[in-house]
């Protein structure tokens, strides 16, 4: 007995020492890469070399794959949510619309035409676990702006090794990966690069989904749900991801899910995933989306048996200023998911309306001097049709 416990603790302390081993080990996370899945490949072919390149051996390669090892151990397990997203996303990038080809004409500028789907394409060649940080990252660029997005991202990745540490601290399994990810040090322009690639993703996936994120902003902007996460930033958000997936993973297996927070729509119109819809409000409202990656059985029901007078229109977490590059106590910020990017008529109203101020044009002169504008700019299409006749003559 007194041999078996000399080789029990023998173990112990070769296991303690191979973990001490492992976390003083710095793995250089940018010459980490994996085959992506199948439903991800066109999405490599869609990308410029330039972009490309940087996807697989640049500093975003080597956030998505630090990333996506740092947060495996807490994410659930959605193949069809992954699968999905990358069928949806390849669909996307197919559209010569939304993913125009760079020609001579462009120049220098050439390697920078085209949709930026850089940190798709970096988190399929590094892990599955970098998928989901992708789709968490869509989530947060829809939340927030860029500045507050990132700077969730610091706390979330302060927590994160913060948790790592105590797991140790209590002799918890950690996996190796995550505890290279953790020796890792992921800055905050990384993240903000990151966070950046995201969000140009967006826009041109907005583009092409328009009509479904029409139908959703009428849904926002009507419906009494309220976000439910509860904790400080690190929970909420994790809480909020982690609950979002595992509902689009249902409903992606044709399973009926009921969800009484808002967070969930943000999710699908981050991620650009449609289930069919039953809202819950005065009355129930289907909405159908005809999504072809869910079948028609596979509802999602909002709002049911939740009834509040005031909703809540905006995501609520705590942020420590020193993650702004401030210093002082926690403070609020706010989502802003119902504040669009405005178009080009609305610029050129703002642009006409601080012309008017600055010559100070009466509110009753406004008629006038917008024909005046229209009169202008008839003179000087003439004109410029005049000097190309003129030339074309030499």
């Amino acid at each position: 007995m007194a041999s078996f416990g000399k080789l029990t603790n023998s173990m112990v302390s070769l296991s303690s020492e191979n973990t001490a081993a492992l976390v003083s080990i710095n793995i250089d996370l940018s010459l980490m890469r994996c085959t992506p899945a199948p439903e991800y490949l066109p999405i490599g072919t869609a990308l410029t070399k330039r972009r490309k390149e940087e996807a697989e051996y640049g500093p975003i390669h080597r956030t998505a794959c630090c990333l996506g090892w740092l947060f495996q151990e807490v994410l659930p397990e959605t193949p069809r949510l992954f699968s999905a997203y990358g069928k949806r996303a390849s669909k996307i990038l197919d559209q010569p619309e939304i993913n125009p080809k760079g020609t001579v004409d462009d120049g220098p500028f050439g390697p920078f035409v085209g949709a930026d789907c850089t940190s798709i394409w970096a988190a399929a060649t590094s892990s599955p676990s970098a998928i989901a940080v992708h789709l968490l990252t869509c989530m947060l660029a829809r939340a927030f702006d860029a500045k507050t997005a990132t700077s969730v991202w610091v706390e979330l990745v302060r927590e994160r090794k913060s948790e790592i540490e105590a797991n140790m601290s209590q002799n918890k399994a950690v996996h190796p990966n995550t505890l290279a990810a953790a020796r890792n040090t992921v800055d905050r322009a990384e993240l903000s690069a990151w966070d950046s690639s995201a969000r140009a993703w967006l826009r041109r996936a907005d583009k092409y989904m328009a009509w479904q994120n029409r139908q959703l902003a009428l849904i926002v902007d009507n419906i009494t749900l309220p976000y439910t996460a509860p904790g400080g930033t690190y929970r909420k958000v994790t809480t909020t991801w982690t609950k979002c997936m595992e509902a689009l993973e249902k409903l992606l297996n044709n399973e009926q899910h009921q969800a009484n927070d808002r967070a969930i729509i943000l999710a699908i119109s981050a991620w650009h995933l449609y289930p069919n819809l039953l809202v819950f409000q005065e009355r129930a409202t289907p909405v159908h989306f005809r999504d072809e990656h869910f079948q028609t059985s596979a509802v999602l029901s909002l709002g049911l048996e939740y009834a509040v007078e005031k909703p809540d229109e905006f995501i609520r977490w705590s942020l420590a200023l020193s993650h702004l590059r401030y210093y002082g106590d926690p403070v609020e910020v706010h989502s802003n998911e119902d504040i669009s990017r405005v178009s080009m008529p609305q610029l050129w109203l703002v642009a006409l309306g601080s012309i008017f101020r600055m010559w100070g044009v009466a509110y009753f002169d406004f008629e006038d001097s917008l024909q005046w504008f229209s009169a202008l700019g008839e003179l000087l299409k003439d004109a410029e049709g005049s000097h190309d006749q003129s030339t074309g003559y030499c």
